[in-house]
């Protein structure tokens, strides 16, 4: 007898002809035809895109990318000003290349969003630059105090012969119509530097280095340069002492005529003096710390004396006392000599014999 489900031969069984009903639509029914193949594409046409997209990229990379301006520091095209006068002739927005001239009133000038600037009466000055990366002012003449809350050298301040450099504080700038002015320092720090190109025939050019002027000291300047940098709270004597721009020698000459009440000037002066000003400051306080000190206490001398001897009494004016007329003399008894003393000494020695 047949086995149906391997030879299909023989009686069929139910449930296997139930599967096969149920497997039957995914049966076997032949291989699948192929796609039909497609044309190959010609060299050129690939060779084409390949350079197009080259010169794509090309063109992104090479573009011109412009600059990132700095969040902390948006362009201003304008300064609000206001006037203490209110005259309705007064601008109240200044902008690059205007000029500001306070008159006999003062004003307030708003830096960007870095600070304030108060402009006293007399004051003459223009607006230069205003940038994300820099502001900068021009004092032809006149005071002005500067209050800045900003990154160091992001605010400038141009006089005819030198350039203030904001650090980060307070200050005060003032300048003649000559050009000869004074930096004080409130707060923070300021650089100052002889203004290139500013330079006089003839002139002694005390040099074009940046001089840093801490809070608390301050620094003139003029056509012969910036410097040197004095504490403020030196007496005024001391202060236009150093700044006569003496050599090294000179200054030490004219220090000479310093005394010990001068030395908490000097020491004001020394801290913020630089170079050859500050060496010769410093030997001067030396010398007069040096004289100021008390002398060494001497002790009383003792006087040596030999053994057997007594000390020779010590008199001093203040301890003779004159003797009295009335006063008995004494006599000193007799020395005695060497015999008398054998003398004496083998009489001694027969009275105590039996």
């Amino acid at each position: 007898m047949g086995d149906y489900l391997f030879e299909k031969s023989g009686e069929p069984d139910q449930e296997i002809e139930h599967l096969e009903q149920l497997l039957a639509p995914l049966g076997y029914r032949g291989a699948v035809p192929l796609p039909p193949r497609r044309r190959a594409r010609a060299p050129w046409i690939v060779a084409g895109a390949a350079l197009t997209a080259a010169a794509a990229i090309a063109v992104f990379l090479m573009r011109p990318v412009p600059p990132n301006p700095m969040p902390d520091d948006p362009v201003v095209a304008s300064w609000p000003v206001h006037f203490s006068d209110g005259s309705p002739g007064r601008p109240s927005f200044v902008r690059i290349g205007d000029w500001i001239e306070t008159g006999s009133a003062r004003a307030e000038l708003r830096v960007a969003d870095i600070g304030i600037v108060e402009l006293d009466a007399g004051v003459r000055a223009q607006i230069v630059a205003s940038g994300p990366r820099e502001h900068r002012l021009l004092l032809d003449h006149g005071a002005l105090t500067a209050k800045i809350v900003a990154p160091a050298r992001r605010f400038v301040i141009e006089t005819k012969y030198a350039v203030a450099t904001d650090l980060g504080c307070a200050f005060k700038i003032g300048v003649d119509t000559t050009g000869r002015g004074r930096l004080v320092v409130l707060e923070g720090a300021v650089g100052i530097a002889h203004r290139a190109g500013a330079e006089q025939p003839g002139a002694r050019q005390l040099g074009t280095a940046e001089l840093r002027v801490p809070a608390g000291a301050e620094c003139g300047f003029s056509k012969e340069g910036a410097g040197p940098v004095v504490s403020s709270s030196a007496p005024a004597p001391l202060r236009k002492l150093v700044e006569r721009h003496l050599d090294a020698a000179a200054l030490r000459v004219a220090l000479k005529s310093t005394r010990a009440t001068d030395l908490p000037g000097l020491k004001a002066l020394e801290s913020t003096a630089v170079g050859d000003d500050r060496a010769v400051l410093r030997e001067r306080i030396g010398e007069l710390e040096l004289a100021d000190k008390p002398g060494p206490k001497h002790a009383p001398t003792k006087t040596r004396v030999a053994p057997g001897k007594l000390p020779e009494p010590v008199t001093t004016m203040h301890q003779h006392t004159p003797i009295a007329p009335d006063a008995p003399t004494l006599t000193p008894p007799p020395k005695r000599t060497n015999d008398k003393l054998k003398h004496d000494a083998l009489e001694d020695l027969g009275k105590q014999m039996p």
